[in-house]
């Protein structure tokens, strides 16, 4: 830890789904150790249905996050990431897919 810094959340890698899944997952990787919360939120209001969180290890090949195998009725969604790093963190990162439509 260094008093005073702040370093910014960032990722080195982040695949998103173009499509529907299930179970819903992706892949992230980031470039110093961090964590990270990824949800999958309805569009229409931002409620998030479903979430994973962990920490992932700086500089290594991105990982596959899962997030619960729960059946996601009909609608329209997005994956959210959220990520900062373990030591001094600064400013969350947020990424978002594209909207994903569940007939």
């Amino acid at each position: 830890m260094c008093p005073g810094l702040a370093v910014p959340g960032a990722v080195s890698a982040l695949v998103f789904p173009t499509e529907p899944v299930n179970p819903w997952s992706l892949q992230l990787a980031c470039p110093r150790d961090c964590l990270y919360l990824a949800t999958l939120e309805r569009t229409r209001d931002g409620a998030p249905m479903l979430a994973r969180r962990g920490a992932l290890r700086g500089g290594i090949a991105p990982a596959t996050v899962t997030l619960p195998p729960l059946t996601t009725p009909g609608g329209t969604y997005r994956l959210v990431v959220r990520v900062v790093p373990q030591v001094n963190p600064g400013a969350l990162l947020v990424q978002q897919s594209a909207d994903l439509t569940v007939g």
